[in-house]
């Protein structure tokens, strides 16, 4: 990210929710037809802040998703009988 944006992102977000965005810049996103339906629809719409809470909730959801498979990861090796292969997204 360019010096300026980064800082107006940290001023806005907080530099915790930074580093999480740009900690997934290196993750693939595999995004459902849906998702740009909504955003299209939102878009025609033209309610900016509704768009905000949609991305905002679709960050949320995924932030949520990858601490479950980290903790379901985390369970299986320690359990007894530790898997050769993880869960991944």
């Amino acid at each position: 990210m360019g010096m300026e944006y980064t800082i107006k992102m940290v001023e806005k977000y907080g530099m915790e929710r930074v580093k999480d965005i740009q900690a997934m810049k290196v993750d693939t996103v595999h995004t459902p037809p849906h998702f740009y339906e909504t955003m299209i629809e939102l878009y025609n719409k033209g309610n900016e802040l509704h768009i905000i809470q949609y991305l905002e909730k679709c960050y949320d959801d995924h932030v949520r998703l990858q601490e479950e498979i980290r903790q379901k990861n985390e369970n299986l090796l320690n359990s007894e009988l530790a898997p050769t292969v993880l869960l991944s997204s």
